[in-house]
Formats: C-alpha cells, sequence, structure tokens
C-alpha cells in the first residue's frame, strides 16, 4: 500500500513537471513571448547629394560699391550706396533736378572662358523722362579682390538700347536693340527701321571671347527681328 501511494506521487509530480514545461515552451512560442524584426525597406542608390560651393565673387555687395568713374563721378569713382546714386541737385520740394543711377540686376556667369563665374552689374540711369540707358561693369576677382573687366554704356531703347547682357560657353554676349547696334558704335546713328524710339523691330547680338586681357568682338554680330 505504501509502494503504491509512493508510485501515485511520483506520476503527479511528473505530470505537473511535464504541463509546466509544455506551458512555458508554448508561451515562448506565442505572440506575448515573440518580439518581431523591424521590417527594413530597401532603397536604390542614388545619385550622391552635391552642395554647391558659393562662387567667391558672390559674396561682393555690389550694392554697396565704389565704382570706376569712366562715364559718371569724379576721378576717384563714384559711391553706390543701398543699389543708388541719389541725385546731388534737388528742388524746393525735392524733385531730382539731375540724373541719378539705380542698380538694376546683378548676374554671375562663366564670361572668359576659365570656368570661374564674374559678376555683370547693371546700373540704370533715371532721367526723369522716358529715356533709359544703362550702365555696365563686368568684374572678376583677382588675388580675392573684384578686379574691373570691363565697362560699356548702352543706348535709349530701339538706339542701342538693353535688350540682355549674359554669360554663354564662356563667352559674354550683348543684345541691343536696332540694327547693327554694336558698343563702340555710334548707337544713335539711324539704322533705317524708322519705328521711333519706343517700338524696335530688330535687335543685335554680339558675342565677345576674353583674349589678352580685354574682351574682343569673336564673329561677325547678328541681326535678329524681335518677335512680336
Amino acid at each position: 500500500m505504501k509502494r503504491l501511494l509512493i508510485n501515485t506521487l511520483c506520476f503527479a509530480v511528473a505530470m505537473a513537471t511535464g504541463v509546466s514545461i509544455s506551458w512555458c515552451w508554448i508561451l515562448l512560442r506565442s505572440d506575448r513571448g515573440y518580439i518581431p524584426a523591424l521590417p527594413v525597406e530597401e532603397t536604390q542608390p542614388g545619385a550622391p547629394i552635391v552642395i554647391p560651393k558659393s562662387s567667391p565673387i558672390r559674396e561682393i555687395d555690389f550694392a554697396n560699391f565704389t565704382y570706376p568713374s569712366q562715364f559718371v563721378g569724379k576721378a576717384d569713382g563714384f559711391k553706390v550706396r543701398d543699389g543708388a546714386r541719389l541725385p546731388k541737385r534737388k528742388d524746393k520740394i525735392g524733385r531730382p533736378l539731375d540724373w541719378w543711377l539705380s542698380l538694376g540686376n546683378v548676374t554671375y556667369g562663366d564670361v572668359t572662358g576659365d570656368g570661374l563665374e564674374e559678376a555683370i552689374i547693371e546700373l540704370c540711369w533715371i532721367t526723369g523722362g522716358t529715356a533709359s540707358p544703362d550702365l555696365f561693369y563686368i568684374y572678376g576677382l583677382r588675388k580675392g579682390k573684384p578686379q574691373l573687366l570691363w565697362a560699356f554704356e548702352t543706348g535709349d531703347r530701339a538706339d542701342g538700347g538693353l535688350k540682355r547682357v549674359f554669360a554663354e560657353n564662356g563667352e559674354l554676349v550683348v543684345e541691343l536693340h536696332g540694327k547693327g547696334k554694336i558698343i563702340g558704335r555710334n548707337l544713335y546713328e539711324d539704322d533705317g527701321t524708322d519705328t521711333g524710339d519706343c517700338c524696335p523691330t530688330h535687335f543685335t547680338r554680339t558675342r565677345y571671347t576674353w583674349s589678352r586681357n580685354r574682351f574682343r568682338q569673336n564673329a561677325p554680330a547678328e541681326v535678329l527681328q524681335l518677335e512680336k
């Protein structure tokens, strides 16, 4: 009887132990004990991100700058402050009695073919009337300081007035309204279009290459018709 009781007790303990182990195994395999791996999305390698470096000439403040006096001012040049050279003379109520200058566009591009940017600065004459000539200054950098490469004046509207000045393929391109209008020539000479200053019908495109420390016209100028 005693042996039967001992056998029965051993069997009960074994059964309890087996059930416990089974439940532990089930719990470990169940969702409660299972920690899923985080999904990893495969991405296609793209082009490397290129952060453009600022061209040093863009750090020059041409809105507050002293320009040489090819066209205006004294021997030591003239100053533009906050984008303007204000008139020196005014009437009693403050109206200007002489011309003054306002900074137009400052654009950048390689006009010398060296792979570096130069600055193209437009200064607009404010005449108090309908005339709208412009001054242009082309600057590069030399030893970290601005160096004047060229300065020129455009005409008025159909008489060699500004259409566009820009960099293209390492060259400087100047486009002026009218036929045969080229910097260095008489921009106010009659070009035969006879449409008045207000209404140019053509423009002249001239390309310049930087050679031997100056801009030189590298091909015959093109005369093109303006789109209506």
